[in-house]
């Protein structure tokens, strides 16, 4: 349950733990949504679209958003950077904006990762909510190693031991 007062720009939330309030006047930057591909191969270039929009009341400036490859849903430092400082400018209060990057899926990578986006990486926006910048895909990518399959081979007949021979 949420009001807002007449006379402010403030929100009165009642959570679990009491009443919460979050001042609306100032922006607030919230990654809405991360898409990519179900799958991809490692070593190759894929595209990664990520939606932020500027909830609340204020102008923000001078944005910039970072992504990263994640085996679970929480930024944390064991996290691969895949995107560094890509600028998302500024957003008038309600503006929404789309950006695709391409990324490439490191060699090493298998399995299920996910995308995980932070705007405004740097804090430069005073915001009425610094803990909801972060975005994440669902669901996860499956990162696929190279699968290596020997098609033929061709040796000859007979050969006699300790002698060098051909194999194609």
């Amino acid at each position: 349950i949420g009001f807002v007062t007449p006379e402010s720009s403030y929100i009165f939330a009642a959570t679990n733990n009491g009443i919460s309030v979050y001042d609306n006047s100032k922006p607030d930057l919230v990654v809405t949504s991360v898409t990519v591909q179900d799958s991809v191969a490692t070593g190759t270039v894929f595209p990664v679209t990520i939606t932020i929009k500027s909830h609340g009341g204020g102008k923000s400036t001078g944005n910039y958003f970072r992504l990263w490859l994640s085996k679970d849903t929480v930024l944390g430092s064991g996290d691969t950077e895949v995107k560094r400082d890509q600028q998302a400018g500024s957003f008038a209060a309600g503006a929404e904006k789309s950006f695709t990057v391409n990324v490439t899926m490191p060699y090493n990578f298998k399995g299920p990762y996910y995308a995980l986006v932070k705007a405004d990486v740097y804090n430069h926006t005073v915001e009425s909510d610094e803990n909801n910048n972060v975005g994440v895909s669902s669901p996860a990518i499956e990162a696929l190693p190279p699968d290596l399959v020997v098609t033929s081979v061709t040796v000859q007949d007979s050969v006699a031991t300790g002698t060098v021979f051909p194999v194609t």
